[in-house]
């Protein structure tokens, strides 16, 4: 198995854009896990929800409620000083 598939087992069940209420549920949820995934200083599981946080910031849009939370948590985690330093160690190590 991938080490990518445990984040993707644990992050798709909860991934939802199909209307605003449930995509902010998700969103709320992915950010914790980030955060989650941060502070374990998981690099790979952290730009695995940053990635679902812009994926669901698109499908939001597409949807047409763009004032969603996945925007402004995507934002959050792409500008996060603390990704950015795991980023650098987890590159450094290689």
């Amino acid at each position: 198995m991938k080490p990518q598939s445990q984040y993707k087992i644990q992050l798709t069940p909860y991934f939802n854009c199909k209307d605003k209420e449930k995509s902010d549920l998700s969103a709320d949820f992915i950010w914790g896990k980030f955060n989650t995934y941060l502070d374990k200083e998981d690099y790979i599981g952290a730009t695995l929800a940053k990635r679902f946080l812009k994926k669901g910031w698109g499908c939001c849009n597409i949807n047409d409620y763009p004032d969603s939370n996945f925007k402004e948590y995507y934002k959050q985690a792409k500008n996060d000083p603390k990704f950015k330093q795991i980023k650098n160690k987890f590159y450094c190590e290689l």
